[in-house]
């Protein structure tokens, strides 16, 4: 179901970024980042996200700004070639890949999500805002292909998931691939511009790519959640 909460945070959409803005933001609206969850947001350039929550960061920005991390999104857009390859490392709900290449839709996208849960929340906000040029894989990108592995996928914090040995509770099984694998299983030598945010386990994704790392055309953008 869409929620209409468009309306009461038009105001804040249209103030500029400053700082204390989503502090201001989570006081203001206090009542409803307790309630909203599963809720369809209507955000920048007119695109849709199913949300699990607003109380995340990666929704609550969307929320308040329609848009999360902006500047990546841009930089994915002034950076990539017509007709280029984008790879997203974690790709959450989709809120990096959905709005740069909505805006270059001759650019192929490979978002790659290992949870299972907010695979699913990513295959339908894709699905929303009718994107053709995205292949989704619902895999752990590590140094082994086919490794089953725990994954620690926190309900309130979707933007933090995390392979676990230790955490009990939230766990899922998941399977890994290594980058060099998903790449060559699709006929891909070098993407253009990898993003990456998988919570400190950067190493893995890395740690065995033959001769992705050799080229002089691939950018690698690490992206880091905000705590503000």
């Amino acid at each position: 179901m869409e929620n209409n909460t468009n309306s009461i945070n038009t105001i804040f959409r249209w103030l500029p970024d400053f700082t204390g803005k989503q502090r201001l933001g989570r006081l203001f609206f206090k009542k409803q980042i307790k309630q909203i969850e599963n809720v369809i947001i209507t955000g920048g350039f007119g695109l849709k996200y199913r949300l699990p929550n607003i109380k995340e960061n990666i929704g609550y920005e969307i929320f308040i700004n329609g848009i999360y991390e902006k500047e990546t999104s841009d930089f994915i857009i002034n950076n990539i070639p017509d007709g280029g390859i984008y790879v997203d490392i974690g790709a959450n709900i989709g809120s990096i890949a959905i709005p740069g290449l909505t805006r270059k839709k001759n650019v192929k996208g490979i978002c790659i999500e290992a949870s299972k849960t907010i695979f699913s929340y990513l295959a339908e906000n894709i699905k929303l805002n009718n994107l053709d040029n995205i292949l989704l894989v619902n895999k752990a990108i590590s140094s082994n292909d086919d490794e089953l592995v725990h994954f620690y996928s926190p309900k309130n914090q979707f933007g933090k998931g995390h392979f676990s040995k230790d955490i009990k509770e939230e766990i899922e099984n998941v399977v890994t691939i290594k980058l060099d694998s998903l790449l060559k299983n699709n006929n891909i030598a070098v993407p253009n511009i990898i993003k990456i945010d998988i919570e400190g386990y950067e190493y893995y994704a890395f740690e065995r790519p033959e001769n992705l790392l050799d080229s002089n055309r691939l950018l690698i953008f690490f992206l880091s959640l905000k705590t503000k």
